[in-house]
């Protein structure tokens, strides 16, 4: 089976525009995502799909494939596939990586990637992780599923929502952070123009939420080790500390 990985970057972002391209310990953010995605072992190719040329010209400066996508296109599920559609990209699956997820280690991309390759009833496959601070930023997305693993909804908020501490144990309930990584199957990007944006979408800001609304299934395999993308320059300090501390240990 051909897996083909995607990481969509794009320059601008509200929170934090060209973080994609900051310096982390010597590198840019998305060349440590790119060589971790090209670590997995289930990857056969990987290209980076982006809408700016400050970022294709740093992507080419370290060897990567690069794919120019339109600015018009809103979602890094859009910027894939444009891109598969355009450049002919040949493969059975797909896997987004989001590009300022640099710790997210090779082994959880071969996770995601065997779960959706053994997986009969979803279309789309995705990851979760214990969440055990930040529960009330809206910057961390959290996810709640089913007694199968698969997704029942993505929030901004905490949930599940317990309403009465006095009658029920919270240690009973479990939360967890979605990780922002997908694997989809070619023919569910054959069809993803045909899904409307929806009204959860927009009001999350989720584009994962269509998905549901549109009756697809998302399977979620859970990874044991919490990290944290890049969303702020804040993050990007945090993330030079980690790295900093875990090459002192290395």
């Amino acid at each position: 089976m051909n897996i083909l990985g995607v990481i969509p970057a794009r320059y601008h972002s509200k929170r934090f525009e060209g973080k994609v391209i900051a310096d982390l310990c010597g590198k840019p953010v998305v060349q440590w995502v790119w060589e971790n995605v090209r670590a997995a072992r289930s990857i056969q190719r990987v290209v980076i799909c982006t809408d700016d040329r400050r970022v294709a010209r740093v992507v080419s400066g370290f060897g990567a494939e690069v794919l120019m996508t339109p600015a018009s296109l809103s979602s890094g599920t859009e910027r894939i596939v444009y891109a598969v559609k355009k450049y002919k990209l040949r493969a059975d699956i797909v896997v987004n990586i989001q590009a300022d997820e640099p710790f997210l280690k090779p082994s959880d991309i071969d996770i995601l990637a065997k779960l959706l390759k053994n997986e009969k009833k979803a279309s789309v496959a995705t990851l979760k992780t214990p969440l055990e601070s930040d529960r009330t930023s809206v910057n961390v997305v959290k996810v709640v599923t089913d007694k199968k693993g698969y997704a029942l909804y993505f929030s901004r908020l905490p949930i599940p929502y317990i309403r009465d501490t006095m009658e029920f144990d919270a240690r009973k309930i479990r939360y967890y952070q979605h990780v922002g990584i997908y694997a989809y199957t070619r023919n569910f990007l054959k069809n993803f123009k045909k899904l409307a944006s929806s009204a959860l979408e927009q009001a999350e800001k989720l584009e994962q939420l269509r998905f549901l609304e549109n009756g697809y299934s998302i399977k979620v395999a859970e990874i044991a080790e919490s990290f944290k993308g890049i969303d702020t320059p804040e993050d990007l300090k945090q993330a030079r500390r980690l790295m900093q501390k875990e090459r002192n240990h290395a």
